[in-house]
């Protein structure tokens, strides 16, 4: 009577030296793996590339720039806790008769409250600089809603506007596309009791440039804002006129990092 002969397991055809045991891969300190030379080369080449294409785009705004810098304002979403956001135009040897260079500022104390401010230089040749508050009372899935209080400051004379009430709005298109604008209130203090109402309107497009360009790890955000602004304090602009404006947006976080 013959015996059944046993099925072998995988781990006797292992053993049996015809199919040899794997060895366990290398690892460096603490179990990690050693870093690998040629994915670490790849991650630097791709940094490396952002930042090129990120300066080659940046560089061909600001020669565009002088086309059409003018100076609008800020929008309804908030930076964000924490974040920090510069938006830049820039009209070089006021090459355009309206033209302001100035940057904005604004950085989050709570998801929805900023300190946010400019300093601007305009083409008559003064400098103003503006800082204020700003809060964001609607956030939805299709408009962003705010408002704000501030000073702006004229540097020569000291004599100083109020910018109050502030209604500013960004409305969401999808695809981090956007259209947000402000329209401001600006008030003299010396003459409250005769107040005249002067309001200034902007509205831009603001197109994600991270979209398409990879920028470093610790900018969240960049976009390009296109629009229209109608600023009430130029005498050389007509009541009602909108001169074009643009401006580079950069938000950073460095928690990202």
């Amino acid at each position: 009577m013959t015996k059944a002969v046993p099925p072998l397991s995988l781990h006797a055809i292992r053993g049996s030296g015809s199919c040899p045991p794997r060895q366990p891969a290398a690892r460096g300190p603490a179990g990690r793996e050693p870093d690998r030379p040629v994915a670490k080369y790849q991650r630097n080449g791709a940094t490396v590339r952002g930042f090129l294409r990120l300066f080659y785009l940046l560089s061909f705004i600001f020669y565009l720039g002088p086309l059409w810098a003018s100076g609008a304002y800020d929008h309804g979403t908030a930076t964000g806790k924490g974040k920090l956001e510069l938006d830049f135009t820039w009209n070089p040897f006021n090459i355009f008769k309206f033209g302001q260079s100035y940057v904005v500022l604004g950085y989050g104390i709570t998801q929805r409250l900023d300190v946010h401010g400019y300093y601007s230089v305009h083409p008559e040749g003064f400098h103003t600089y503006y800082y204020g508050l700003f809060y964001q009372f609607l956030d939805s899935k299709r408009v962003d809603l705010a408002t704000a209080v501030g000073l702006r400051t004229k540097l020569k004379t000291g004599s100083i506007d109020i910018f109050f009430p502030q209604v500013l709005y960004n409305i969401k298109l999808g695809k981090s596309y956007t259209i947000g604008g402000s329209i401001v209130s600006v008030q003299d203090p010396r003459n409250l009791e005769n107040i005249v109402l002067r309001s200034t309107i902007d509205i831009a497009l603001f197109i994600p440039i991270s979209r398409y360009v990879s920028p470093p790890s610790f900018i969240d955000e960049l976009r390009l804002g296109l629009g229209v602004f109608n600023p009430v304090t130029n005498l050389d602009v007509k009541s009602g006129q909108f001169v074009p404006t643009y401006s580079v947006d950069v938000k950073f976080d460095w928690k990202k990092e």
